[in-house]
């Protein structure tokens, strides 16, 4: 038996902030990040988050912030106007009393951070990472918020505008480790994006490569060069 606890919404949400207007978003990808590697290690020896939570989170982070800093140089976002970035979280252990460990694909929450796009684009990325870290430390209280109807615009309602960004995990997915005789995937991608949703994929290099890698549609082609060169200076460890 299923246990869904989403709520379905009878009426569509009008946006209120920029869209991507008809534009396409474009694809783009990052592979093996020196720079996620030291942050990683830090967080690991600081807080004693696990390196795998660690790398998220600076995932999370960092194209988060990409992506606000090349919308602001295209004079998309003004310094007060709020970013967002979405995440899902499993939340079956906060529903049911002695429930099974491990993850239910039709028990989650939406886990939104929600900053100006100042903050997000002048500060260091420990400090974005900080951000994302104080959301997901509030999953408990705001679901326990949600089931009591304390939010005033339900949670599950996405606005899929473009001053939003999602972010999906495949990092343990096992998609790497499948063969049909030819041996592992060098490439895992999408099958499709849907052009009105700002995507950021976070998955794994194949063996023996380590690192991230970071698969995104998430930005109009006249944003794309400065996002590139946003990630690119991470990923070589500036």
């Amino acid at each position: 038996m299923g246990f869904a606890v989403t709520r379905t919404s009878k009426s569509l949400v009008v946006p209120t902030s920029p869209t991507p207007a008809g534009e396409t978003l474009r694809l783009s990808s990052l592979d093996r990040v020196p720079g996620l590697r030291h942050l990683v290690l830090s967080l690991h020896a600081f807080d004693g988050a696990t390196r795998v939570e660690a790398a998220f989170d600076v995932c999370v982070a960092k194209t988060w912030q990409s992506r606000t800093r090349a919308l602001r140089l295209a004079g998309r976002l003004a310094d007060d106007h709020p970013v967002h970035v979405c995440f899902f979280a499993n939340t079956r252990h906060l529903m049911l009393a002695g429930a099974a460990e491990g993850f239910y694909g039709n028990c989650f929450y939406p886990v939104t951070v929600t900053c100006s796009s100042a903050e997000v684009a002048a500060g260091e990325v420990v400090d974005v990472v900080r951000a994302v870290r104080d959301a997901k430390a509030r999953l408990a209280g705001d679901v326990a918020r949600w089931a009591v109807g304390g939010f005033a615009q339900d949670p599950y309602e996405l606005r899929f505008t473009y001053d939003s960004l999602f972010v999906s995990d495949w990092t343990r997915l096992g998609f790497l480790e499948a063969d049909y005789g030819w041996g592992a995937p060098t490439h895992v991608v999408p099958f499709s994006y849907h052009p009105f949703m700002a995507v950021a994929v976070i998955g794994a290099p194949p063996a023996p490569k380590i690192g991230a890698r970071v698969m995104t549609m998430c930005v109009e082609e006249a944003h794309l060069p400065e996002f590139r060169d946003q990630m690119n200076a991470f990923a070589a460890g500036k």
